[in-house]
């Protein structure tokens, strides 16, 4: 079975940075083998060639609330790739704006307001993103990660989820396993798994285990997965 393998562009200032641990004030500007420039454009034409067809971007000045710019997303577009896009998304503007410009819009449990919010945003295409650091859920709403999937057993209308552990997020530390199969367990639909990844067999025991696709980021970057590996996932 083919497992999604989506690469991973977090733009804070205008520039693409390297993530680590959720620690957002001490992100440096990305250091990567796949292309000289830490511009997102260039990163995301760079993953083209290399054989990507999807990008996962996140806005970290959008998210931690210093205004959103939709135009930051338009380069990444023209690349080719198909975008989805998590900007802290908090109103129906916000999606309705994303999806005009074929974006799909991202909702994060850590920006989430309420859960009657993801039952309307829900009637666009959207991913829902399981925020979690150390596999403690992240949000507003006094939710564990526990009730949070209990809650989602009526969201029919959502497909994709995102289960992403910031605490694993850079490292090349691992994937949280325990995490990946309890949200597999719970959560009937496709999952795509964000965190620690260090190589293609890291993707490849996370497809056995069911989950759907797999966001990669620093992995990639260090060239610990080539461009080689990445054209035996897709086509795997």
């Amino acid at each position: 079975m083919k497992i999604r393998t989506i690469p991973v562009i977090d733009i804070k200032d205008g520039i693409a940075v390297k993530a680590v641990r959720g620690e957002r004030d001490s992100y440096k500007p990305l250091s990567t083998r796949v292309c000289g420039s830490c511009e997102p454009a260039d990163v995301a034409r760079a993953y083209k060639l290399m054989g990507f067809q999807e990008v996962y971007v996140a806005d970290l000045d959008a998210i931690t609330g210093k205004g959103v710019d939709y135009s930051r997303l338009e380069p990444v577009k023209e690349s080719g790739l198909n975008v989805m896009a998590d900007i802290g998304v908090k109103t129906m503007e916000q999606v309705r704006q994303l999806d005009s410009i074929g974006v799909t819009p991202i909702i994060g449990s850590e920006s989430l307001e309420s859960m009657g919010f993801l039952n309307e945003a829900s009637r666009y295409k959207i991913i829902f993103s399981i925020d979690t650091k150390k596999g403690v859920l992240m949000n507003k709403l006094d939710m564990n990660l526990d009730r949070l999937f209990d809650e989602l057993k009526s969201y029919d209308r959502i497909t994709e989820y995102i289960l992403l552990d910031l605490a694993d997020v850079g490292t090349e530390g691992g994937p949280n396993v325990k995490l990946c199969e309890k949200a597999v367990g719970r959560l009937d639909s496709i999952v795509i798994y964000g965190g620690g990844i260090r190589n293609s067999a890291d993707v490849t025991k996370l497809l056995e285990m069911g989950i759907s696709g797999v966001l990669v980021g620093s992995a990639i970057h260090s060239g610990r997965i080539t461009s080689l590996d990445v054209k035996k996932l897709l086509s795997s």
